[in-house]
């Protein structure tokens, strides 16, 4: 979107001028990358209720339920790891390859990760927490109550998480986009080419 003969204070003016595509840019790279630096903690919390639920009903002796329980914690720990990676690049006010390629997929690592734990939770819970009266009550949930609830609906927090899981990889770019950036910005890859115009 252009604005033409937009005006503005010269003290306003953030990244100078016709820089404002540069900024949106930066601004949405920190939200998928830099911002995530912490964000494995929220996800460490629901791997221990997770796995304490399936202690507790006896999910936990099925081997893909403690196989699933694995690959959520191992990939938690990569996003922890790769946190730390660019809190040492920011710190360090370095911009090395690694720290880039990181930004741009961050966001889509943890998003799909989330998504595919809160199906985890599901089966864990079991059919049980489909129901919008007994379903898991957990007040402490992570992340929970995110969404707009609903009068009538009163979802228990671990599924107003499940919920908001489902939005987690449109917002902040979709998955499909940052793949596109991926292969544009990162890989070097052609850009997808245009509709003929008219």
């Amino acid at each position: 979107m252009f604005f033409n003969d937009a005006r503005a204070p010269k003290d306003n003016v953030v990244g100078g001028v016709n820089n404002g595509w540069k900024v949106a840019n930066s601004t949405l790279a920190f939200e998928r990358g830099q911002s995530a630096t912490t964000g494995y903690r929220r996800f460490e919390e629901e791997f221990r209720l997770m796995r304490e639920a399936a202690e507790a009903n006896g999910r936990i002796a099925e081997p893909h339920i403690r196989q699933r329980l694995a690959e959520y914690y191992t990939k938690i720990q990569i996003l922890r790891v790769n946190g730390l990676r660019n809190l040492t690049s920011a710190l360090n006010g370095s911009k090395d390859a690694g720290s880039i390629v990181l930004g741009a997929t961050n966001k889509m690592f943890w998003s799909e990760m989330h998504q595919a734990a809160m199906q985890l939770a599901l089966d864990i819970y079991g059919a049980e927490s489909l129901l919008i009266d007994a379903g898991p009550e957990s007040g402490s949930w992570p992340g929970a109550m995110r969404d707009k609830r609903r009068d009538g609906y009163p979802v228990s927090a671990m599924m107003s998480a499940f919920f908001f899981s489902r939005s987690e990889t449109i917002w902040g770019g979709t998955s499909q986009i940052q793949r596109n950036i991926v292969g544009e910005r990162v890989l070097g890859l052609p850009k997808e080419p245009q509709a003929p115009q008219g």
